[in-house]
């Protein structure tokens, strides 16, 4: 199960294994983790429907951190 998180709540180090247990979802279905590789796969090319002016806009989607609650076997 996955719960809303603030980033506040991130690891201070990218090389934390706590890094494991956020992601990023968008409202238009986009997940990716929390990482710079992550970042370059949500781009217009890849998610047309969250850049609907292309490359030169922005998104149109809205970004939501959440991190894995309770158990992996939950």
């Amino acid at each position: 199960m996955w719960i809303m998180a603030d980033e506040a709540e991130l690891p201070a180090r990218f090389t934390d294994p706590g890094l494991d247990e956020f992601r990023y979802v968008c409202s238009n279905g986009f997940e990716g983790d929390v990482s710079v590789g992550s970042a370059m796969q949500h781009k217009p090319h890849r998610w047309p429907q969250c850049f609907p002016d292309g490359v030169e806009g922005d998104a149109c989607c809205t970004t939501v951190l959440v991190r894995r609650a309770g158990s992996p076997a939950a």
